[in-house]
């Protein structure tokens, strides 16, 4: 009997798969830089406009799409990105109960802005909350009291972020329990 052994060693290039992570939202004079999270070997790039960077920078609404291959395959990906809340609203009431929705008063599109002061008062004019963080909104409490629902008075300043525009203004709002 005669024996013989033989071995072979087998290199696996996968088909490409490729995330762009979900829709986004831009605001004028913004970037977005679409990186995607590819993986693959010998991987050839191609965007909706004919580029073939890894990388693209959006600067504009609109859908983006990009397509991955190389010699296994191709794997493509789209994203939109939608105009953004790019001003800054202040809410007239929010619900502290815990529900998770509306729980805290805080201004939207605090991505916007930078030098920020929001300060609450309630109806004798007694300061119960400040914050100089526009992430940081009133949960409806004051020295560990819940306040009473009612009408209060909020005085909000801050710099639009991609305008340098300085804004100030004030109103009323509701705590709704």
């Amino acid at each position: 009997q005669c024996a013989d052994s033989a071995s072979i060693t087998i290199k696996v290039n996968n088909i490409p798969v490729i995330s762009l992570g979900g829709d986004k939202e831009i605001c004028p004079g913004q970037q977005i830089v679409l990186n995607p999270n590819a993986t693959g070997f010998a991987l050839q790039y191609h965007w909706q406009d004919g580029s073939s960077q890894p990388v693209y920078t959006a600067t504009a609404v609109g859908d983006y799409s990009v397509s991955v291959s190389n010699q296994c395959g191709t794997a493509s990906e789209d994203i939109i990105i939608e105009q953004g809340a790019c001003k800054v609203y202040v809410p007239t009431g929010f619900t502290p109960n815990g529900d998770g929705l509306n729980d805290q008063f805080t201004i939207t599109g605090q991505t916007y802005v930078k030098e920020f002061l929001l300060q609450v008062y309630n109806r004798w004019g007694q300061l119960v909350f400040a914050s100089a963080d526009a992430t940081h909104g009133w949960d409806g409490m004051y020295k560990g009291m819940h306040q009473p629902p009612g009408v209060y008075i909020y005085k909000v300043r801050f710099t639009y972020l991609l305008t340098g525009e300085k804004y100030e203004t004030g109103g009323t709002f509701a705590l709704i329990r």
